[in-house]
């Protein structure tokens, strides 16, 4: 019996993971300008170990056809992060990639760097303000919601 095993390339992976971060950008109405790390931190999951679980158990479910066994039912995926995303986040995100409002000049977004450095205004970067303010905080929510 010839057995074939499906290995998708890396550029595969890469096509994936973009569709599914545009997707979720797409859905939060965020503008395609922020990182890709700050969006994969956002949708808090991990694509390759959903799908190396989705895999894992199909393969599982189907030596036990070929087997003549009831099928089990499915496994528990492991607990991944869940981020509720505030509205007034996803402001932020879209003014940190817009032109200048004061300047009006195209090229120029209105990052935390970008601030400082010509206005003279100090922010706390967006990933920043992510790590610190909102990741722990919505994590925390979850905890409280698990242990009522």
């Amino acid at each position: 019996m010839l057995k074939v095993k499906y290995k998708p390339s890396k550029t595969q992976k890469e096509n994936l993971k973009y569709m599914w971060r545009n997707t979720f950008e797409q859905f939060l109405m965020i503008n395609k300008g922020i990182s890709a790390k700050l969006a994969e931190e956002m949708i808090g999951n991990d694509l390759e170990i959903k799908a190396q679980n989705l895999v894992l158990e199909c393969k599982k479910q189907w030596e036990e056809r070929k087997g003549g066994e009831a099928v089990s039912g499915k496994v528990k995926l492991p607990e991944q992060k869940f981020h509720v995303i505030p509205n007034t986040w996803c402001k932020l995100l879209n003014s940190q990639v817009t032109p200048c409002p004061k300047r009006r000049k195209p090229g120029l977004a209105c990052s935390s760097w970008y601030i400082k450095r010509v206005h003279g205004i100090e922010l706390k970067d967006v990933q920043d303000i992510w790590k610190d303010d909102i990741s722990g905080v919505t994590q925390l929510d979850k905890k409280i919601k698990k242990n009522k």
